[in-house]
Order: structure tokens, then C-alpha cells, then sequence
């Protein structure tokens, strides 16, 4: 016996057994309805023709008895005989000559049965209610088994489709699972690839298991290296929940709050585990605002805390909480107060060394230049060394006045001031000092807010700092130039230059590498710019020039002009 080859996987071919199954399932149903109908219709014939008969024998009998009866019978009577015996509605006698007879009442649905008698005709009226009803059953139901059988029909066209698509879908999503075999009955593949996808899901569901099993211990472990790296901190920690409720608290926060280490805070209101204090104010506007806060200080008790926030989102961007790390700053900030203190008695060192120095060189001198006059004989040469005594007096009061300067109060009055013509008036005032030195002055127009008279004095002590710096080496120049943005203006020179590493000294007064230098000018300058809110820096290499770099907050608007008359 030869096997006959397995359907191929097709669409098309499952798709036709589907509607030839439901083709026939109809067309049975709508061949049985069919034979119904004829059936009901046969019997109703059947019924119909049965009561015409009966009908018919009932007149044939009543007209006989209507002919036989006596003739001394009124014709009433005998009809009402015949109507009551017989079952019949309404009888009516119609003689060849005469008036005719009724008996009975003429029923609303009649069948008239009429037969010929002795003197003449015989009228039998049946009542016909009975039938009428039969048959209007009778077309009732045919009708309701005629569009039950229609309806069956349209069913099977309108939503065959419908019933097809999700076995067409899953015959789609099966091919892309794997690879379609072409021998495979399409009913038989489909049970198999869902039996092979629920022996797949099983599978993961036992890998799903174990890699959760591994995440829980994973989880586990991360709590657990967490909850050692949180109690080993150096720093304060705590975390705060999107509620504004402590979850954790760390030993060290606890040493640095000063909370009890027995006390339980998982739960409480930063209000009710730190008190009104600004610290915890500050956390719950952090809380509130989910806000970043960057080595943020705040003063806690009598301690300076920094501290730094970070909050937390899951990945559907929900707010979780805010995790604060903190530290006491206290020393820290005690260290930096008494190493600024050093600091500052360091330079006043320095100063208190230049003043002394310049003090003890004017005064030797000047004390020299005595001693000699004391020794000299004619009036002319003690005249001369006294003058001479006299000379170095004044420079000793020059630098006490400088001193002063530098160190007394300067209110400074702001007004719209131009840099590059400022610049220009410094260098014209300059220029009979300036002994050749080339100076240029270049740039763009820029308007800043200063105090001319301050600013003017400024620019003339770095200016002539350059120009003598160019004496010195005997050669090179002076660049003066502006820029708007930013606003600068940049003194260069290509004279003795400065060693980098003392450019931060030369600040400070008396701290000068000029041989007849004060050192009062760049410290001067810089408390002139740094009082209008600038800044100015000091760059340069020896024997190859420096470069003074003023730089001011913001450039203004062009002044406008004053009209005169």
C-alpha cells in the first residue's frame, strides 16, 4: 500500500478545509430547514384537504337529511336539526320560489359547501378559523426557517474571514519562529510549534527563576557590602526618601550630629531627628526641590559642616530620595584661618623687612653725610654734604608718603571712563621721562566704570614700571593695548623681564628689583584695580620682558557726548 504524501504548509489549502467544513455544516443546516418547510407544508395540504372532505361528506349528509325530513317540519326547524347535529356555522335553504330560510350566524372566516335539494338548494357555511390559523403557522414558520437559513449564509460569507485570520495569524508568527517545513499538515505544525513555544517558555520560566534566585543574591550581597560600606564611611551619611523621612543614618553622621547611637531614626522627619537647626532646613529644601548641592557649607551646632547631595530617580524618572554625604570642617577651617593669619604675618614680615631696609639705607646715608659735614673745615664742603644729607631725607619722606598711600583709605567714585584714551593721556605725560623708549598705543575703544584720577595713577605706575624696565636693558619698547572683549587693557615691555616664580612678591611693597626702585607702584596699582572690582596679573621671563594684564568686570555703554554751547 502506497502513503500519500502529507498537504503542504499553505495558508490557502487550510483556509479551504475551514470553509468547506462550514460550507457544508451550512448547507446541511439550510437542506434541513428546507426539508422542514416542505413536511410542514405537505401536512397542512394534507390537514386542508382532509377538512374539505369532511366538509363536503357533512353537506352531502345534511342535504340528505334536509330532503328526507317530513314535510310537516317547519323549514327552521329542520335547519336548526341539521346545523346543530352536523356542527355546522350557518345553513341557508333557497327554494325555486319563495323566501329562504337562515339558521345559524355567518362566521368571519366562511368556507361555502352547496348542494342541490327537493325544491330547491342548500346553503352549508363552515367555520374556517381553525385552518387559517393552521396556515398562518404554517407560513410563519417557514418564513423564520427561510431567514434562519439566509442568515446562516451570510454569517458563513461575513465572518468565515474572521474566524480565519487569528489561524492565518498564528500560522505567520509560527513561520518566524523557525524554519517552515514543506511535508507538515498547517494543523499539525501549528499544535507543534505551540507545544515546542510552551516547552520553550517553560525553559526560560526555569531561567527566568534562577536568574532572579542570582539577582536576590546579587541584591543581597550589594546590601549587605552597602550596609559595610555606609557603617565603614569616613563621612556623615544619610538618606533621605521622596517623603522627607530618614532611611539610614551612618555612624559617622551620628558622631558629627551628635545624635545617640542607641536611638532608631529609620522613619523620622529630618524635624524630629535634627531639630530647627539650618542644617536641617537645608536638607528639606533639598528634599522639596530635588536640587544638587556641591560642597555646600552650613554651620550645625557650633561646627561648619560641608556637604554635598545627590537625588535619586528610578528609570521612569519617579523621585526616590536624596542621599547626603557630609563632613566636619571645623579643623579644617581652623587650620585655614591660622595658616592665613601666618600667611599674613609672613608678608608683613616681608613689608616690615623692605621698610626697615629702605629705612636703615636712608638713615646710614644720611648719617653719613653728617658725620662728614662734622668733619669738614670750610663752609662750602659741609654746605654740600649737608644738601646732599638733605636730598636723602626727602627721598626717605617720599617713601613714607608712598607707604601712606598705600596703606590709607581710597574711595573710589565711579564714572564712564575710556581706556584707550586714558592710556594715551599716561603715555603723553610720561613721554619727557621715557628718555627714547619707544611707546605705542593701540587697540580698540573701550568704556569701563572707574575712577579717572585712580585709574590715571594706576596706569601711570605700571607704565613707567615698563619704561624703566627698558632703560635698564638699554633697549626695546612699550606696547599699550585695549581690548572690548573682554575688557582688558595689557601693558608689555621688552626689558629686564622678572623671574616667574617672584611675580606674586613684587605685589607687595618695598619689594622691588630695581636698584632705585621703592616697590610701591604694582602694589599700589593692584589695590587701585582690585577696588574696582578687576584684576590684574604679572607674567614675564628674565631678560626677555613683562607683560601687566588689567582686567575689569564688564565693559559699558559708549558715554555719550556733552553738548556745548
Amino acid at each position: 500500500m502506497v502513503s500519500r504524501p502529507a498537504a503542504a504548509l499553505t495558508k490557502v489549502g487550510f483556509r479551504r478545509d475551514i470553509k468547506l467544513f462550514l460550507t457544508v455544516l451550512v448547507g446541511y443546516l439550510a437542506f434541513l430547514i428546507l426539508m422542514l418547510i416542505v413536511q410542514l407544508q405537505w401536512n397542512f395540504l394534507q390537514m386542508q384537504d382532509a377538512i374539505n372532505e369532511q366538509w363536503n361528506v357533512v353537506a352531502d349528509s345534511a342535504a340528505s337529511s334536509l330532503s328526507n325530513a317530513p314535510g310537516a317540519v317547519p323549514v327552521e326547524d329542520r335547519l336548526d336539526t341539521l346545523r346543530a347535529s352536523y356542527g355546522i356555522a350557518a345553513v341557508v335553504y333557497v327554494p325555486l320560489h319563495g323566501q329562504g330560510s337562515r339558521s345559524g350566524t355567518p362566521p368571519r372566516h366562511p368556507i361555502i359547501v352547496t348542494r342541490t335539494v327537493p325544491g330547491g338548494k342548500a346553503i352549508f357555511q363552515f367555520d374556517a378559523t381553525s385552518l387559517r390559523a393552521a396556515k398562518q403557522r404554517f407560513l410563519i414558520t417557514a418564513s423564520i426557517s427561510s431567514v434562519a437559513a439566509v442568515g446562516g449564509i451570510l454569517f458563513l460569507v461575513l465572518f468565515l474571514p474572521t474566524i480565519l485570520r487569528p489561524i492565518e495569524e498564528m500560522l505567520d508568527h509560527a513561520r518566524d519562529l523557525g524554519e517552515v517545513p514543506g511535508d507538515r499538515d498547517e494543523a499539525q505544525y501549528l499544535i507543534e510549534t505551540f507545544r515546542s513555544s510552551i516547552a520553550t517558555l517553560k525553559a526560560q520560566e526555569v531561567q527566568l527563576q534562577q536568574m532572579h534566585e542570582a539577582e536576590k543574591l546579587r541584591a543581597d550581597e550589594l546590601q549587605l557590602v552597602t550596609a559595610t560600606l555606609t557603617r565603614n564611611l569616613a563621612s556623615g551619611f544619610i538618606a533621605i526618601n521622596a517623603e522627607e523621612r530618614i532611611v539610614d543614618v551612618n555612624a559617622a553622621a551620628r558622631e558629627i550630629l551628635r545624635l545617640p547611637a542607641d536611638r532608631n531614626y529609620a522613619g523620622a522627619t529630618l524635624l524630629e531627628a535634627l531639630g530647627d537647626t539650618p542644617f536641617a532646613k537645608l536638607l528639606d529644601d533639598a528634599v522639596a526641590n530635588r536640587g544638587t548641592l556641591t560642597r555646600f557649607e552650613v554651620s550645625h551646632l557650633d561646627a561648619i559642616l560641608g556637604l554635598s547631595t545627590v537625588p535619586l530617580f528610578n528609570d521612569a524618572g519617579g523621585f526616590l530620595g536624596v542621599l547626603v554625604l557630609f563632613t566636619d570642617l571645623s579643623t579644617v577651617r581652623q587650620l585655614e584661618r591660622r595658616l592665613r593669619e601666618l600667611q599674613a604675618l609672613a608678608e608683613l614680615g616681608e613689608i616690615s623687612a623692605g621698610i626697615a631696609h629702605e629705612f636703615r639705607n636712608s638713615l646710614s646715608t644720611i648719617l653719613g653725610w653728617l658725620r662728614l659735614a662734622r668733619r669738614t673745615t670750610t663752609d662750602e664742603e659741609r654746605e654740600t654734604k649737608l644738601r646732599n644729607a638733605e636730598d636723602e631725607a626727602a627721598l626717605l619722606s617720599q617713601a613714607v608718603d608712598g607707604l601712606l598711600a598705600f596703606a590709607r583709605p581710597m574711595k573710589v567714585e565711579l564714572t564712564p571712563v575710556e581706556l584707550l584714551e586714558t592710556a594715551r593721556s599716561v603715555v603723553e605725560r610720561l613721554e619727557p621721562a621715557s628718555a627714547g623708549t619707544t611707546i605705542e598705543c593701540t587697540g580698540e575703544p573701550v568704556w569701563v566704570e572707574a575712577d579717572p584720577i585712580l585709574l590715571t595713577r594706576a596706569l601711570e605706575n605700571v607704565i613707567r614700571n615698563s619704561i624703566e624696565s627698558v632703560q635698564q636693558k638699554g633697549e626695546g619698547g612699550v606696547i599699550v593695548e585695549t581690548k572690548r572683549e573682554p575688557p582688558t587693557l595689557t601693558v608689555s615691555d621688552s626689558g629686564v623681564g622678572l623671574d616667574p616664580s617672584q611675580s606674586g612678591r613684587l605685589f607687595l611693597p618695598f619689594q622691588s628689583d630695581k636698584p632705585s626702585g621703592l616697590g610701591l607702584g604694582l602694589p599700589l596699582a593692584r589695590k587701585i584695580i582690585l577696588l574696582h572690582g578687576g584684576e590684574i596679573t604679572l607674567t614675564g621671563r628674565e631678560s626677555e620682558g613683562a607683560t601687566v594684564t588689567i582686567a575689569f568686570p564688564a565693559a559699558v555703554p559708549e558715554k555719550p557726548a556733552v553738548a556745548t554751547a
